[in-house]
């Protein structure tokens, strides 16, 4: 259901949608991977990347090594065998933050044996180049910066960092403690954010073999950070799917929106009139300014002030959603916080609730009284007759 409505109905917006003009996926070199392969890729809209992720044949999971040998790492008995293929991003797309991707194989898990010692992958989408991650050692001096925390806006506020989650060649790891795997239940997956030297150092969905097994259909939001500690695209959802036709699985970041370093998502709500719609333009579009009337043609995420996304065009569909201005039945917050955009403009809106729910909310998404976030990016603007 499309929350941005004004009376929480998805009859009563305009459903056709424009389409999003210069669609295109870029692939990265593939790389053979047990009986299969694998390989990075891009989705861009008009250049800007919306999803990012890694593919591989449902060959690439048979075949695979189960007998390494096992690590010689001085002072960390517990660590086990792991197989990691490099993965290159396709170097034609630009402002990503990702400098290549780890796709590692762990025939026998790692520990916390009692959770994570099953068969699965770790795919490290990295943020720091591959020297710089060859050379963590985790050990003397090196050890010190592998445990210097981030700031805490650069963790989601939730996550926490268990003892024993120091590893060389990847860093710190921190990790959702609801986790079905850390309640009770059996691994499946998770996502993991990691750091370095204290900075963000990879994003890491985790599978088990036997989920992948299953080919699932697995979609999920993403507890976010507060803030970025390096200009990009990050995305506010991630998703293992698998393809039936194409014999085909995919380990994809959704929902990708350019993040400036540093900027949080409460930065406009620390302003002295909370009770005021903020506006921050992140990305300055070109072109005409959007005014009443108008027809935009946009993506989205709404987030609550924890971070929590509770609506998007991705989770709608992922077609772009339509709004003209002062026509189309949206929040008030909306209608006020688009004017002035300009085509290729991402901007976050800050909604108090007097603009948006108001004091009942929404029952079982949005709580009372509370405050909204939407970063919106403009892929098109059709100048209307008002």
């Amino acid at each position: 259901m499309r929350l941005v409505s004004s009376i929480t109905l998805l009859s009563i917006l305009v459903s056709s949608s424009l389409a999003a003009g210069g669609d295109h996926i870029s692939k990265g070199p593939a790389v053979k991977v047990g009986k299969g392969k694998a390989w990075t890729w891009v989705k861009t809209v008009d250049g800007n990347p919306v999803a990012t992720g890694v593919s591989f044949t449902d060959k690439a999971i048979e075949g695979l090594p189960t007998d390494l040998p096992m690590p010689n790492m001085p002072g960390m008995p517990g660590m086990m065998p792991s197989q990691e293929w490099v993965l290159q991003l396709p170097k034609e797309v630009h402002g990503m933050p990702y400098d290549h991707i780890g796709f590692d194989w762990n025939p026998k898990g790692h520990d916390p044996m009692q959770i994570y010692g099953v068969p699965h992958f770790d795919v490290h989408f990295y943020v720091i180049s591959e020297a710089t991650q060859k050379a963590i050692t985790a050990m003397g001096e090196d050890l010190a910066k592998c445990s210097k925390k981030p700031d805490n806006l650069y963790v989601p506020a939730t996550y926490i960092n268990p003892p024993g989650t120091i590893v060389p060649q990847m860093g710190n790891h921190w990790i959702d403690p609801s986790t079905p795997e850390l309640n009770g239940k059996p691994f499946t997956t998770t996502f993991i954010y990691g750091s370095y030297d204290g900075k963000t150092a990879f994003l890491e969905p985790m599978i088990a073999l036997s989920f992948l097994q299953s080919k699932p259909q697995f979609s999920q939001d993403l507890k976010m950070p507060m803030a970025y500690d390096l200009d990009g695209y990050y995305p506010s959802r991630y998703s293992i799917t698998y393809d039936e036709k194409h014999h085909t699985y995919s380990v994809t970041l959704e929902n990708l929106v350019k993040y400036r370093a540093g900027v949080t998502i409460t930065a406009a709500a620390t302003t002295p009139d909370p009770t005021k719609l903020q506006i921050e333009d992140i990305t300055e579009g070109t072109g005409p300014a959007a005014k009443d009337g108008d027809t935009l043609s946009v993506t989205y995420v709404g987030k609550l002030m924890d971070g929590t996304v509770f609506d998007s065009t991705e989770k709608e569909g992922g077609a772009p959603f339509n709004v003209t201005i002062g026509v189309t039945r949206v929040i008030k917050g909306w209608t006020q916080g688009l004017v002035g955009m300009k085509k290729g403009g991402v901007r976050r809106l800050t909604i108090p609730p007097d603009l948006a729910y108001g004091a009942k909310g929404y029952p079982g998404v949005i709580p009372p009284s509370a405050t909204l976030i939407f970063d919106i990016t403009l892929l098109d603007l059709k100048p209307g007759s008002r």
